[in-house]
């Protein structure tokens, strides 16, 4: 193997590796790196495009599939990808193109009912797709699914007819009468034909209609960015959130059909139910709230592509009331109603939605057009303030240096609330819509900031709202750089004296407050600093700054980890920011206090509100959910539930079939609630799998301790006796046959005895006559 082989190798198993723990940047990482040394091999080129798909990078997998596919156009996988992102992204007429290549690719390799399934997925996007029609129908045929064959023949005739070929249409119904002689709707095409009246083309089936929203969305923005710009493709910042928000919603029914036409990218989004709230227990009930969830979801979505916006803001209403809390959802809702101008309803759900990131600027600034509207100018200009914030944060992409910079905004804030002249206020506001109310308000921005003066050195960068407001913010900040130094010196009490002087010309100003909170901490008043951090961070989040709330909540829960609230307030923030497993690590942590405190009840109903957020996650966080599992699992034996802690096991069992310390616990649990023929299955199949994982003494070991931890199950003494006879320890085994036949014959059960005896004999025991002897006398015994 030469050196350039050698690191191919190393590079794709170092990215199956990081997929496999659904590390997909380091992944496409690594094969990246292994394209380097085999610039067009297939392998690399698929794993690439997955790990891009996976990340959502769907610009980039939709190139590299595409050159996979020329790589090796008999390949059917690249071909699905490249229909599956094609309609994602509402190019309907590619996506049927590449479904038709990849449904053609399977049928040459003989894998039939993948191509009907990319053969279906064409007349979903492209219902009058000929060849489709016309493959479907000779595949029917073939398969004898007549019945299906015959409504392919007949879609065929109608979109035959369409064309001006009457006569091929004909000889298409009359095929289908062959294939079922008086077929109805084949004797009513055959009269319409006869009668020169039109054929009903072929409907869209089931599944079809999500690509066509995602086509219409990209339509309405095309035609929205021709009406305004004929010649700049981009969007204002809030035309922009806005078409996140819609495309978010439309992805939501996506996922959801995908979920239903295939296994094969379920698993990969979050259901609709996982972000569903107040869900019925009832099974059936459940389904019944999810089909209205989805249906009104559709619609609302269906009417705003439409211009119909009332009618999609009170569709998307329902949604929201049914339990749909999507920052996606928040976001569509606020712009809405206030293009319909009803500030109430708009002012509720901008608030929800401006905690998260995607939506933080558009909604600050729809915010602050809100309240201006209403002359609240104060609340209008902390707002604009917050949107100048967000899009000034962009401008940085050393984290440290945004992060002293965004600071420097609390000061500009604290002198916007003092400001009495209400002509700056507008003027300030009119400069922030001038800069980000354009599609160019990226380049106006960064533009904005390349003009202002460089900062002294190991200084933070000026902040835009500086220029845009020239604030009587100095004397802060000169007061704040006095407390630092004060600070280094150790002079923690004068620090503190400053800082209290400070607060009376900023009393808003939150560094200044974080700054006490960490005095507080040094000089030892441990209470004080955590109230201090959590009002602090509570303030954050109330302002839609949810990154700087969790920092503060989690300084207040490093000094009191048992805080029950703060943890809760912490968790609600990271859920607001999608920022899920950080949440989930924060809900485990809430729960395992719950379980020092004995509140085992909030403990159980903690891990349940874990697992259910866990589904939001890529591949339904496969990871997180065992984990989560086998805590709800443990507190149920715990509990002796063991009803309850089989529940969770078998749940485990269905996300990792292979794992083997679950498969035991299950085997255990049906034990103890004496099913003892589902145990027996279970350990039979969990023997067939723990052969390759396990020595064959382990394997001993822990059945023999199943059997001696449960003597009222004798049948485990017969599958031990079997194992330790095929280790060649005949006379153990024997033993063991034998004490589990006279546990059959205590318990009545003769003919397991019997069974038993015979799995003796079959050892050729040196008591063989004896054990004959034996099985003579019950088998004559009536039964």
């Amino acid at each position: 193997m030469n050196d350039t082989e050698r690191r191919y190798r190393e590079a794709m198993s170092q990215g199956h590796s990081a997929a496999w723990d659904m590390n997909w940047e380091a992944a496409a990482e690594y094969y990246r790196r292994a394209l380097e040394y085999k610039p067009d091999d297939f392998q690399a080129l698929t794993n690439l495009a997955l790990a891009y798909y996976e990340m959502g990078r769907y610009q980039e997998a939709l190139s590299v599939y595409a050159k996979a596919a020329k790589q090796n156009p008999q390949d059917p996988i690249p071909w699905e990808k490249l229909a599956l992102i094609h309609q994602r992204r509402g190019e309907i007429q590619a996506a049927a193109r590449a479904a038709l290549q990849a449904a053609e690719a399977h049928a040459r390799q003989g894998d039939i009912h993948k191509a009907i399934e990319n053969w279906m997925r064409v007349i979903r996007l492209d219902p009058e797709n000929l060849q489709a029609h016309a493959r479907l129908a000779l595949v029917y045929e073939r398969t004898k699914r007549l019945n299906d064959g015959v409504q392919e023949h007949l879609a065929l005739a109608a979109l035959l007819q369409a064309r001006g070929k009457a006569q091929q249409a004909l000889q298409a119904v009359e095929h289908a009468l062959k294939l079922i002689p008086n077929h109805p709707d084949a004797l009513q095409a055959r009269a319409l034909l006869m009668r020169g009246r039109p054929l009903p083309k072929p409907r869209r089936p089931k599944g079809g209609t999500a690509p066509l929203r995602m086509a219409r969305i990209r339509e309405m923005e095309q035609q929205e960015e021709s009406d305004t710009l004929p010649v700049t493709p981009t969007q204002d910042a809030i035309a922009e959130a806005r078409r996140r928000a819609l495309t978010a919603l439309a992805e939501l029914l996506f996922a959801t059909v995908e979920e239903e036409d295939t296994d094969t990218t379920a698993a990969r989004r979050p259901s609709i139910e996982a972000l569903l709230r107040g869900l019925p227990t009832n099974p059936n009930a459940r389904k019944a709230h999810r089909a209205r969830v989805l249906l009104l979801l559709g619609q609302g979505v269906d009417f705003q592509t439409q211009g119909k916006y009332d009618q999609a803001a009170a569709e998307l209403e329902r949604v929201h009331k049914a339990g749909l809390h999507h920052p996606a959802l928040a976001f569509d809702l606020g712009w809405l109603y206030a293009t319909l101008e009803r500030p109430k309803k708009a002012l509720r759900y901008l608030q929800e939605a401006v905690l998260h990131p995607d939506y933080a600027l558009a909604s600050h600034l729809l915010l602050g057009r809100l309240y201006r509207q209403e002359d609240r100018l104060h609340e209008a200009a902390q707002e604009y303030l917050a949107a100048l914030q967000q899009a000034d944060a962009t401008t940085l992409k050393d984290k440290q240096q945004r992060q002293a910079m965004i600071q420097l905004y609390e000061p500009v804030a604290q002198a916007l609330s003092q400001e009495e002249n209400e002509a700056r206020l507008e003027q300030f506001m009119d400069s922030v819509e001038h800069l980000l109310s354009t599609p160019d308000w990226q380049k106006k921005v960064q533009d904005a900031r390349a003009q202002l003066p460089p900062p002294p050195p190991g200084a933070p960068p000026m902040p835009l709202a500086e220029v845009l407001f020239q604030a009587e913010s100095g004397q802060v900040i000169e007061a704040f750089s006095r407390i630092l130094r004060l600070r280094e010196q150790r002079s923690l009490h004068a620090a503190m004296e400053e800082a209290h002087l400070a607060l009376i010309h900023a009393p808003t100003y939150l560094p200044l407050h974080t700054l006490i909170g960490d005095l507080l901490e040094e000089m030892g008043r441990t209470s004080q600093a955590v109230e201090k951090y959590a009002m602090v961070g509570g303030t954050y989040a109330v302002r839609g700054e949810g990154e700087r709330a969790v920092e503060h909540f989690r300084r207040a829960l490093r000094l009191a980890p048992m805080d029950l609230d703060m943890r809760l307030a912490l968790i609600d923030t990271l859920v607001a920011q999608e920022r899920i497993e950080e949440a989930l690590a924060e809900y485990i942590a809430l729960a395992e206090t719950y379980y020092r405190l004995a509140e085992i009840r909030l403990a159980f109903q903690t891990y349940e509100e874990a697992l259910r957020l866990s589904q939001r996650l890529p591949q339904g966080g496969n990871s997180w959910q065992m984990q989560i599992l086998r805590r709800l699992a443990d507190l149920a034996e715990q509990a002796l539930d063991w009803r309850r802690a089989l529940r969770y096991y078998e749940q485990i069992r269905s996300l990792a079939p292979e794992d083997l310390e679950s498969r035991w616990q299950v085997i255990r649990l049906h034990l103890r609630l004496g099913q003892k023929s589902q145990a027996v299955i279970l350990l039979d199949d969990t023997l067939k799998l723990a052969r390759q994982h396990l020595q064959e003494a382990e394997i001993l070991h822990l059945v023999e301790q199943i059997a001696n931890d449960f003597p009222e199950a004798p049948e485990l003494r017969l599958t031990l006796g079997r194992l330790y006879a095929a280790a060649g320890e005949k006379e153990r085994a024997v033993e063991i046959l034998d004490a589990a036949g006279e546990a059959f014959l205590a318990n009545g059960d003769r003919q397991k005895a019997i069974r038993a005896i015979k799995a003796i004999l079959a050892l050729d025991p040196p008591q063989a006559a004896d054990y004959r002897r034996a099985l003579q006398a019950l088998s004559e015994e009536p039964d």
